[in-house]
């Protein structure tokens, strides 16, 4: 779980519980299994490009910031 990501959604996919998504700014594409914490929404039809994400290494949780509302996610793998 060493990634960093701190930045706006550029793009957002799933396949098979698999979540892709793209950070504006970086080539790189993440993949990751969310599961929802605290009253959190399945992350695919949830987040929208624009939306902003932070997860900080050896974390392994994701934060999703759309507007002025937080919402956490576990991962178990990011890659």
């Amino acid at each position: 779980m060493q990634a960093n990501i701190d930045g706006k959604l550029n793009y957002i996919g799933q396949s098979n519980g698999v979540v892709y998504i793209e950070i504006e700014g970086d080539k790189k594409r993440y993949s990751f299994i969310p599961i929802e914490v605290q009253g959190s929404r399945y992350f695919a039809y949830f987040a929208h490009v624009g939306d902003r994400i932070i997860k900080t290494p050896q974390s392994n949780t994701l934060t999703l910031l759309k507007g002025q509302n937080v919402y956490r996610y576990l991962i178990d793998e990011i890659r």
